[in-house]
C-alpha cells in the first residue's frame, strides 16, 4: 500500500505544491501522478489532498503521511549513500579521542579536509584526559586518538595489542602562575619544595579502568581537580593555584601579561604523545584524518 514510489509521489507533491510540479519533477505526466494519489487513497480509505485554486493543499492525514514521506525519503538516501561508502571503503562513521592538552588547530584542519572529501561522514569528538584517552580506544569508544601519553605503564601494556601507535607532536609544557601570586616572587630556578608548599591545579585522569596517570604534577598536598584544560587555565589565570600548562594554550596569556612563565628546578621537556587505532580498522575515514595529522608534523 505504502510502496516506496507512493510516498516519493506525495513528498513531491508536497514540496512542489501542485500535481504537475510533482509530475514535471518526476518526469511523469500529470495523469500518472492523479492516479498514484487515487488509488492510494482508494486503498487508504481516506482523502490525502484537497484543491484550493490551482495548489495541492495536503489535509490532515495527508500531512501525516507527507511528514512519514520526507523522513523516509531521507533515511532512505542516507542509506543508498551509505552503502556506497562502504563499497568503496569510506565508513560513514568515526568517533575520535582528544587528550586534553592537545592544540586542536591541526586537528580542525584536518577534520576540515575530510568533509571536504566525505561530507556526510558521521563524526563525533570527546575530550579524555591521560590514561583515558587510551581507554577510549582500548574498550572502542573510538576508533581514533589523538594527543595520547606516550610513556604508558606496564599495565596499559597488554591492552595494546592489535593496536598500532604513531608518534605525533610532542608536548611543550610552561610551569605559570599570574603575575600576582607569590610564587612569582621567589628565586628562580624554584625548587620542588617550594613549590609544593603552595595549591596546585590539576586534571583528573578520565579512565576508569586502570591506575590513574599523571603527567607533571609536583603536589602530593593542596591540589585543585578540575575536568578539562580549559578549567586549569581559568583556575591559574585568577590565581588560584600553579602548575603545567601546553604551551600553545599558554602562549597568548604570557605575551599579555596575564600569566607568567616561571623556572624550576625539575625542568620542563616535551614530552612524547601518540597518535593510536586498532590494526583491523581499514576505514578510509580514518586513514586520510592519520595521514594528514602526520603529513602535518614531517
Amino acid at each position: 500500500m505504502l510502496t516506496f514510489d507512493a510516498m516519493r509521489v506525495i513528498e513531491a507533491i508536497q514540496r512542489r505544491g501542485s500535481f504537475a510540479a510533482a509530475a514535471a519533477e518526476l518526469d511523469r505526466v500529470p495523469s500518472a501522478i492523479s492516479y498514484t494519489v487515487q488509488k492510494l487513497e482508494e486503498e487508504l480509505g481516506l482523502s490525502l489532498f484537497r484543491k484550493e485554486g490551482r495548489r495541492a493543499v495536503l489535509t490532515p492525514a495527508g500531512q501525516a503521511l507527507a511528514s512519514g514521506a520526507v523522513k523516509m525519503m531521507t533515511e532512505a538516501n542516507q542509506l543508498t549513500h551509505q552503502i556506497k561508502q562502504i563499497a568503496t571503503g569510506w565508513e560513514p562513521a568515526l568517533s575520535i579521542a582528544i587528550d586534553t592538552t592537545v592544540n586542536r588547530t591541526p586537528v580542525w584542519q584536518a577534520v576540515e579536509k575530510l568533509y571536504a572529501v566525505h561530507p556526510s561522514i558521521e563524526l563525533s569528538i570527546s575530550e579524555q584526559v591521560l590514561g583515558g584517552t587510551w581507554e577510549a580506544l582500548f574498550n572502542d569508544s573510538a576508533g581514533l586518538i589523538i594527543g595520547a601519553v606516550e610513556n604508558l605503564p606496564d599495565q596499559y601494556q597488554a591492552a595494546r595489542q592489535g593496536i598500532r601507535v604513531l608518534p605525533w607532536t610532542p608536548l611543550s609544557m610552561c610551569f605559570v602562575a599570574a603575575p600576582g601570586h607569590p610564587i612569582c616572587k621567589t628565586t628562580q630556578p624554584i625548587s620542588i619544595d617550594v613549590i609544593q608548599s603552595y595549591r596546585g591545579v590539576a586534571i583528573a585522569d578520565t579512565s576508569s579502568r586502570f591506575k590513574s596517570l599523571n603527567r607533571g604534577q609536583f603536589h602530593a598536598d593542596h591540589v585543585l581537580y578540575v575536568d578539562n584544560m580549559h578549567e586549569k587555565l581559568m583556575a591559574h589565570l585568577r590565581g588560584i593555584g600553579i602548575g603545567l600548562l601546553p604551551r600553545h594554550l599558554a602562549a597568548p596569556y604570557l605575551e599579555s601579561g596575564k600569566l607568567v612563565a616561571l623556572e624550576i628546578e625539575a625542568g620542563v621537556h616535551p614530552e612524547p604523545t601518540s597518535i593510536a587505532f586498532r590494526t583491523n580498522n581499514k576505514g578510509r575515514s580514518l586513514q586520510f584524518l592519520v595521514e594528514q595529522l602526520t603529513t602535518n608534523e614531517s
